[in-house]
């Protein structure tokens, strides 16, 4: 009797902590979601931009429009509206406004076509290196590593280098443990990209090393073939 008792208590203490361990987990999983909501990737156009708008019920106003060096637009029938440095949503709310003069109760989706007025470069041992256009603000290091294809073999990753350019002459450089932040999961190593910043992974010395004797040893093979094919296939002289 006693012995189911403590049983019946230890089940009962059980299921407590259970719905417990649940609610905090629900509150976290809350606070998680609350905070994706809080902070989405923002884009703002800008030069270069291709933006696409649709007036529904009228085709007049609707287009797609390049944003030039000013950060504008050459809006038809309305003239020149500046758009530089605004969202999706902060154009729509604007081009509303101004719509409103033309037309009744105007209904506007806005949709970027071309994202080209943000940059980033990634240069040496990826798989793709070059210019990438950004679809945000800003881009994490690891997810501009991943587009260019990843390190190669013959990357040096532990010191990879983070470029931020200034107007002042004086470029901040960081370095970056690139092996531990991909393969070994160390997100705090991971950095925020901005627009015009450059990532140079550099190559290994084993790397650079067989770069240079490569080109020097590749003439000997095709002289020594012929060689053989002198001497009947028989090297080291005549027996």
């Amino acid at each position: 009797m006693k012995t189911m008792r403590i049983m019946i208590m230890f089940l009962a203490l059980m299921c407590v902590l259970g719905q417990v361990s649940s609610a905090d987990e629900t509150s976290d999983q809350k606070a998680i979601s609350q905070k994706v909501e809080q902070e989405p990737l923002k884009y703002t156009v800008g030069p270069d931009d291709v933006i696409l708008i649709d007036v529904r019920r009228h085709p007049e106003f609707s287009g797609e429009y390049t944003i030039n060096s000013e950060g504008k637009i050459q809006y038809k029938f309305v003239g020149d509206i500046p758009v530089g440095g605004l969202t999706k949503l902060e154009l729509k709310d604007k081009l509303i406004s101004i719509l409103a003069k033309y037309v009744i109760d105007p209904d506007v989706d806005v949709t970027i076509s071309q994202y080209r007025s943000k940059v980033i470069f990634i240069v040496g041992e990826v798989g793709a290196p070059g210019k990438y256009y950004m679809k945000a603000d800003i881009i994490s290091l690891r997810d501009a590593v991943v587009q260019a294809g990843l390190p190669t073999l013959a990357a040096a990753m532990r010191r990879t280098n983070l470029i931020h350019p200034s107007t002042s002459g004086k470029p901040k450089s960081e370095t970056v443990d690139l092996y531990k932040l991909i393969y070994e999961g160390k997100l705090d190593l991971d950095r925020e990209m901005l627009p015009g910043d450059v990532l140079y992974v550099p190559a290994t010395v084993f790397a650079k090393v067989m770069r240079i004797v490569n080109p020097v040893a590749e003439p000997i093979a095709p002289a020594t073939t012929i060689e053989r094919a002198a001497t009947g296939g028989v090297t080291g002289g005549v027996r």
